[in-house]
């Protein structure tokens, strides 16, 4: 393990909440980049203005609901545990995208690889998260 992840891990274990931070920032960047940017190079990255905005459009929902899990009461482990499932299908499906859609150019499967490194990372992070905090009763 590098030691920026387990930097991150000890973090995390002594102040939990803030996963629900980097969660819905990371998915507010993910969300940008999805509907304002990609969609305006749509066409260089070979998908459809309707998928990029489905996918911004669950980039979106994730980060508010994360953002307002570190914004209110104390983090349970049920948020934290939804937030998991939620990203790990989003990385499947974003995957599905990368493997099956025809017209994806070489920059779109660059983008989405790259994005599910990230979200990847993320997840393992947040499963470290909930298998070994106290916060999560």
């Amino acid at each position: 393990m590098t030691k920026r992840i387990q930097f991150l891990l000890d973090t995390f274990r002594k102040e939990p909440k803030l996963i629900f931070l980097v969660d819905g920032v990371g998915a507010s960047v993910s969300a940008f980049f999805l509907v304002v940017m990609l969609s305006v190079f749509n066409e260089s990255i070979g998908l459809s203005l309707p998928i990029l905005f489905v996918l911004g459009g669950l980039a979106l929902l994730f980060a508010a609901y994360s953002l307002t899990c570190f914004y209110t009461s104390a983090p349970h482990r049920p948020y934290l545990l939804l937030i998991i499932i939620a990203n790990t299908l989003y990385s499947i499906f974003t995957l599905t995208l990368v493997f099956f859609y025809s017209s994806l150019t070489t920059l779109g499967i660059v983008y989405f690889i790259l994005e599910l490194l990230i979200v990847s990372t993320l997840i393992y992070v947040e499963i470290m998260v909930f298998r070994k905090s106290t916060f999560l009763t």
